[in-house]
């Protein structure tokens, strides 16, 4: 699978994180990072992440991934977060679904089945918001964000996720000057500072990264697989 493909739009020679950006990419019908696959890293470490329970898992910028359809199968209930209304749309449209919309303080929360997908701004989601949860995934949130926003997403996090919530986290680390994002490099040292005060972090992959886009040439771009569980 490709990580980012290459979507030329007039006007914008770089691509950044912020909401008329992506909403035109989804609304051109290429986001650039919707898998045509299960992720194979997310199914190696599914047993794992039940280990803390099945009452419910956390998706930051969900996007309309498949990953939903598996973690669907073994938790009681998939919520995430997504701020472009055609992603939240496409996921429920391509399954037919016709989901409960219910319109709530920050988000308006559409609902089928085990997922709710919450259509709003991830970063001002409360444990209120998303439910009871004992486990979250982020396989393309924190590589999505400008080094900026990572800080502020990160401490969403901690704010929202209980006692003993494990987490997989999946990320590219590259040198940043090759290429612009998305996806940003983030390091195994941002991820430790990021993280290591709140949670037990454990990197568990790190193998060159395939099928990159034409912009990163023959660079060397390693995939990272963490595992986090937290503490306090």
């Amino acid at each position: 699978m490709l990580w980012f493909e290459e979507l030329p739009f007039e006007g914008e020679e770089e691509l950044e994180l912020n909401h008329a950006s992506w909403k035109k990419r989804w609304k051109s019908d290429q986001p650039g990072f919707h898998q045509a696959a299960v992720n194979p890293r997310l199914k190696e470490h599914t047993s794992w992440l039940l280990e803390a329970g099945d009452a419910g898992i956390y998706l930051p910028l969900c996007g309309a991934t498949l990953d939903m359809d598996w973690l669907a199968q073994h938790f009681e209930r998939v919520v995430g977060t997504e701020f472009v209304e055609e992603a939240v749309l496409r996921f429920f449209n391509d399954r037919s679904l016709s989901p409960q919309v219910i319109p709530q303080s920050r988000y308006k929360a559409h609902t089928a089945g085990r997922v709710t997908i919450l259509h709003g701004d991830a970063l001002v989601l409360t444990p209120q918001d998303r439910g009871p949860i004992s486990a979250w995934y982020d396989r393309a949130a924190m590589i999505a964000l400008r080094s900026e926003l990572r800080r502020a997403y990160v401490n969403n996090l901690k704010r929202n996720l209980p006692r003993q919530a494990r987490g997989l986290l999946i990320t590219l680390q590259y040198e940043q000057s090759i290429a612009n994002g998305p996806p940003w490099s983030v390091s195994q040292d941002e991820v430790l500072s990021a993280y290591s005060d709140w949670c037990d972090v454990e990197r568990v992959f790190h193998t060159p990264a395939t099928r990159l886009p034409p912009r990163f040439g023959d660079a060397l771009v390693y995939e990272d697989v963490y595992r986090l569980v937290r503490r306090d």
